[in-house]
């Protein structure tokens, strides 16, 4: 389900060599637990809430997205939020909602 799921993204190229095999791979669980629970957890001092997407060692809250980008789209949101995630003065940006969930 994993891989599938890494598969559809259909980043360019596919992903670097051995990344969707670490998915599989319960060397990093623990890791990715004390990751997640960092910015999860409000008594860990990193806390945002969930989901978090842990980018450059800082913990941000989202992505919120109405639907899963795919490919180069993808990548270019990600890409996007690096640029902001690198200001050391950007914290946040919302806007309304619009439109339903779309799972296409």
């Amino acid at each position: 389900m994993i891989t599938d799921s890494l598969t559809e993204l259909g980043l360019p190229g596919g992903l670097p060599g051995g990344l969707a095999a670490a998915a599989h791979d319960p060397a990093y669980d623990d890791a990715v637990r004390r990751s997640h629970e960092a910015g999860a957890e409000p008594d860990s001092g990193a806390y945002v809430g969930t989901p978090t997407i842990h980018v450059d060692r800082t913990v941000w809250f989202g992505p919120v997205l109405r639907a899963v980008p795919r490919g180069e789209r993808a990548a270019e949101l990600f890409d996007s939020f690096r640029v902001l995630a690198t200001h050391p003065d950007f914290f946040e940006l919302k806007r309304t909602r619009t439109g339903g969930l779309s799972f296409a």
